[in-house]
């Protein structure tokens, strides 16, 4: 990001990001500029803003924003799978398992 970020020639660093990943840089420089890419880059934007992503990259898990610090992650991904592991149910008892209340 810091390559182009604050470029005045940030297209030009992306079009060589393309020819370095060999993609056909017409199709590339066609698409970065057309308008069914802009409209789905701004609906990805407004689908954003209206969860509460403020930036990128943004973390959630279960609905939940995450920090942007490693610490942070651990400790919610951490949280969130204590959580699914509580919430498992038990495997059936031989009793139950032989039950016609299945």
């Amino acid at each position: 990001q810091q390559s182009w970020a604050n470029s005045t020639n940030a297209r030009g660093v992306f079009t060589e990001y393309a020819k370095t990943l060999g993609l056909n840089v017409e199709k590339f420089s066609d698409d970065m500029i057309g308008l069914p890419v802009k409209n789905r880059v701004d609906a990805d934007m407004q689908r954003g803003r209206a969860v509460g992503v403020g930036s990128t990259p943004a973390f959630y898990i279960n609905s939940k924003p995450l920090g942007n610090n490693l610490d942070g992650l651990r400790a919610t991904v951490e949280k969130a799978l204590q959580e699914a592991e509580a919430t498992k149910q038990a495997p059936p008892t031989e009793a139950n398992a032989n039950s016609s209340n299945k």
